[in-house]
């Protein structure tokens, strides 16, 4: 009785043109179970699974699902399947699984029981594991944030607040405008005191402000645009602020200091006949 139903789904296989491998592609079927059910051997998986192979294979080849789990009954119980028919609109049915058999892609079989159910509980998991990832992650940043002020926020250490260059571009482009008309062509200009012993030379290779003060009294600043310098003279020292300290190298007496800083950051630094010292707090530290 198992043997005429699978002859009946290989011959519908054969009359839509489809091979072992397509209806596999297909039905995502083991190419083995497949040919253990042309070859009439029903009994190498449980009866649920098999029925199962039995309705995709039936649909991939144009025949009655239900009328084949019929005569997979019937067969079961010794009753003959003559009596069991195959609708007539089965006709129209298989010559659309031919024409959509050619166009067929290959792809490595693989079997799914396509349980709908199973799938929902599954991707119901699947959610709940990156819900708790999240969570996890959002609360590890909220106490890294509150250990963070805890321990740091109070921190009395004295720190020069920075502005962005930008900012302070601006705000000094009014005061540098003025500056402007006392400057030589090529930005060259020396600031001078009377009496002066110590000459100061600032190069930048990029936009800096610079505010200074000359031997605690005279105050001024300017805005040094990339590879430009300025030549300032003083009597004892310099009080230096300096706005994008990484662009800036200063020269005092024709022999280079050893001054350093980061992009964007403030420094202050105190230079005279002895050498230069950093007035920040925290960079005095490190420098040491």
């Amino acid at each position: 009785m198992f043997d005429k139903i699978s002859e009946e789904l290989k011959q519908a296989r054969e009359n839509a043109s489809l091979t072992i491998q397509q209806v596999a592609s297909k039905t995502r079927i083991d190419i083995k179970f497949i040919e253990n059910i042309e070859n009439g051997n029903f009994s190498f998986m449980p009866e649920l699974y098999i029925k199962a192979f039995i309705r995709d294979f039936s649909k991939t080849v144009g025949l009655d699902e239900n009328i084949m789990m019929k005569k997979f009954d019937a067969a079961k119980k010794g009753l003959p399947l003559e009596n069991i028919t195959t609708p007539e609109n089965d006709s129209t049915k298989q010559n659309f699984i031919e024409k959509k058999g050619k166009d067929l892609a290959f792809s490595s079989p693989l079997y799914s029981n396509n349980d709908e159910a199973e799938v929902q509980r599954e991707n119901a998991i699947r959610y709940k594991k990156r819900m708790i990832i999240a969570s996890s992650i959002a609360g590890i940043s909220v106490l890294f944030i509150i250990i963070y002020f805890v321990f740091f926020g109070s921190s009395s250490e004295i720190i020069v607040s920075e502005k962005p260059i930008s900012d302070i571009i601006k705000e000094s482009q009014s005061q540098y405008n003025l500056n402007k008309t006392n400057d030589s062509a090529g930005d060259t200009s020396n600031v001078i005191s009377k009496s002066d012993s110590l000459s100061l030379l600032i190069n930048s290779k990029d936009t800096s402000w610079i505010k200074i003060i000359l031997d605690g009294k005279n105050e001024s600043s300017f805005t040094l645009f990339p590879y430009s310098k300025k030549n300032i003279k003083a009597k004892s020292n310099y009080q230096l602020t300096v706005g994008n300290s990484a662009a800036i190298s200063l020269l005092l007496n024709n022999k280079l200091l050893n001054f350093s800083g980061k992009k964007n950051m403030v420094q202050q630094i105190f230079i005279d006949s002895s050498g230069m010292k950093y007035m920040n707090t925290k960079q005095n530290i490190d420098h040491k």
